[in-house]
């Protein structure tokens, strides 16, 4: 049975994977996200050390129309949006379970 720990870190790595795979097929680089995140910051997100912050999120779903819910779920939301309230509504449910999740485990949290 995994423990709470290795389910974050599972799911960290998956977050990291599809924001790489997303950013890769669109040809962004990490260069091109500076003004979000410098390079270590979007290496330890997609290596799945490090949550990706709102701002990171808000950003590439406006200027890029990232599926916020892809992003964290790998599940692809039928209709786009690029609705801030709905963005930012997604993300503070995200950041509550990873919460959740950090104190269960007793791990100081990485954001």
């Amino acid at each position: 049975m995994a423990t709470q720990t290795e389910n974050r870190d599972s799911n960290l790595a998956l977050i990291g994977q599809r924001f790489k795979q997303f950013r890769k097929e669109k040809g962004i680089t990490q260069e091109d996200l500076k003004e979000v995140g410098n390079a270590v910051v979007m290496s330890r997100i997609e290596n799945g050390h490090r949550f990706p912050n709102p701002e990171i999120l808000i950003y590439m779903a406006n200027k890029y129309s990232m599926d916020i819910n892809w992003l964290l779920t790998g599940v692809t939301t039928k209709k786009k949006t690029s609705d801030s309230s709905e963005i930012l509504a997604r993300l503070g449910l995200a950041e509550a379970r990873l919460s959740e999740l950090e104190k269960a485990a007793g791990i100081k949290s990485l954001s």
